[in-house]
């Protein structure tokens, strides 16, 4: 933030300046990071409402929508079934079969 500001006095940001260093940051991080990051700077401009009336990053915190989180599959249908199987057919770990096909 200090590298993209430079020498800007807080008081002058407003919100064409908030909006470019969202941009600035697309170029950078992932849209989850820009929103955490906006989110942490807007979260500053509020607690400094006293000094700075304007709150320019409200309205750049909005406009940024990250992707949903995608639900994580670690194995296929037929890994799934050869685990199920294994653990059916294994003399030392079919005890545990009933409890993993419950997982």
């Amino acid at each position: 933030m200090e590298k993209f500001f430079s020498r800007k006095e807080a008081e002058s940001v407003n919100e064409t300046d908030a909006r470019a260093f969202a941009e600035y940051l697309h170029a950078r991080v992932s849209e989850r990071s820009v929103k955490d990051y906006i989110i942490l700077v807007q979260s500053c401009w509020s607690w400094a409402a006293e000094a700075v009336p304007e709150n320019p990053w409200q309205s750049v915190l909005k406009q940024i929508k990250p992707a949903p989180k995608q639900k994580v599959k670690p194995f296929t249908a037929e890994e799934v079934q050869r685990i199920l199987e294994g653990f059916g057919c294994d003399r030392h770990y079919q005890h545990y079969a009933d409890f993993v096909t419950f997982l």
